[in-house]
């Protein structure tokens, strides 16, 4: 890795979930976990988020005014844009996918990254919502056990 990639490659994704912490404030307690979806190439940018309480998956708009949401997903976009500009400065691929997740209980971060084309017949949104899916298959099964 070249010196100083990795540290402005965290930075900015970290700074993408502290734009969540701000956009929820008073509404932290009502959730477990972040989850920010991002992806790019050279035609899309596409950003959007859920949270998780339990065995619950909870959408942006179910805790946030619509307004707001606006706003967040503006900011986020340009977090991507961000990450894309740090990855360019420092020569290194850039992801197409990014999946990260924030335990707001513990701090803890974690990431996934597909460095290959998405698949995405139906548009990039639906790769999002399968992720959601997923995501709300897997806490509700581990919830159960």
């Amino acid at each position: 890795m070249i010196k100083g990639f990795e540290e402005a490659f965290m930075e900015a994704q970290s700074g993408a979930v502290s734009l969540v912490l701000e956009m929820l404030e008073d509404n932290l307690k009502e959730i477990d976990k972040i989850y920010i979806y991002m992806y790019q190439n050279s035609n899309q940018l596409f950003c959007n988020t859920f949270f998780s309480k339990g065995e619950k998956i909870i959408r942006t708009n179910e805790l946030i005014e619509d307004y707001l949401v606006s706003q967040y997903l503006k900011c986020a976009t340009d977090d991507l844009k961000n990450i894309i500009k740090i990855c360019q400065t420092y020569e290194m691929k850039c992801p197409y996918e990014f999946k990260l997740i924030y335990d707001v209980n513990n701090g803890k971060f974690d990431s996934e990254y597909k460095y290959d084309e998405v698949e995405a017949k139906d548009g990039i949104a639906y790769v999002y919502m399968d992720w959601r899916s997923e995501i709300g298959k897997k806490i509700s099964s581990t919830m159960e056990a």
